[in-house]
């Protein structure tokens, strides 16, 4: 159940913020919590995860959802308030954010999470510091995530840059691939591309489904049809041996 609490009950360390400083506010719905002192304010989900709530900062907001800057190259935090949160709770989160100075602006999410389709995983590795997609322009750090939409080449490509902007690229294995989200290990080379299609803008998410279940089936139906046609062929080619050794053996009278 969310609650608001009381200034009293924010002494604790959050996320190795704080170390027993009495908090002059905290708000709390569900395990996200923003706490504020001396100016300073940082919002914490649970003990896992903080985020500095800087003065200026542009915070995208769609429905219950909230994109919170992480860094100055574009990385997001998204943060989904619980579907039963009430609309004081809503409230009382976008005043907190408004509090510590951020600047709350409409987001259209590019699509729908009920039309996406999780297709696989493809690897690489990188040691530069940010990895840039050049469709978009985003920048990951180590140890960091991020989604973005990419537009594969005629040859099924998407492209990226490493280490000194050298350019490199990624060819899924699955050609409906319009979006990944590209997360990075921290101190290793890592990069991990999860390979999604999305809904493209206007596009209903049942259709995007049933269009790539649509030629899921299509391409089974024609993988059965080339295995059958080359299990006839190996028949007919084993059949044809069979029957030149027969004509060739000796005749035992």
């Amino acid at each position: 159940a969310a609650e608001l609490a009381s200034p009293a009950s924010a002494s604790t360390d959050r996320g190795g913020i704080g170390h027993e400083a009495a908090y002059a506010e905290t708000l709390a719905v569900g395990s996200l919590r923003v706490s504020r002192m001396a100016g300073f304010a940082v919002a914490t989900v649970g003990d896992d995860w903080a985020c500095p709530l800087r003065s200026g900062a542009q915070v995208r907001r769609s429905g219950m959802q909230f994109l919170l800057p992480t860094s100055s190259t574009g990385n997001v935090f998204s943060v989904l308030l619980p579907p039963k949160a009430t609309a004081e709770e809503l409230s009382a989160w976008e005043a907190a954010l408004e509090g510590a100075g951020c600047v709350l602006v409409p987001w259209e999410q590019p699509w729908s999470v009920d039309g996406v389709t999780f297709l696989g995983l493809e690897y690489d590795k990188s040691s530069a510091e940010h990895v840039v997609l050049v469709d978009s322009g985003l920048r990951v750090a180590k140890g960091a995530a991020i989604s973005a939409l990419v537009a594969l080449d005629a040859s099924g490509y998407f492209y990226w840059e490493g280490s000194a902007g050298r350019r490199q690229r990624t060819r899924p294995r699955w050609k409906d691939t319009n979006c990944v989200t590209c997360r990075r290990e921290v101190g290793g080379k890592r990069v991990v591309w999860e390979c999604y299609h999305v809904p493209s803008r206007g596009q209903a998410p049942a259709a995007a489904k049933a269009g790539i279940d649509s030629r899921r089936a299509a391409a089974a139906v024609e993988s059965e049809a080339k295995w059958a046609s080359r299990k006839k062929c190996a028949m007919q080619v084993a059949t044809f041996s069979l029957q030149a050794v027969a004509m060739a053996a000796p005749v035992v009278a």
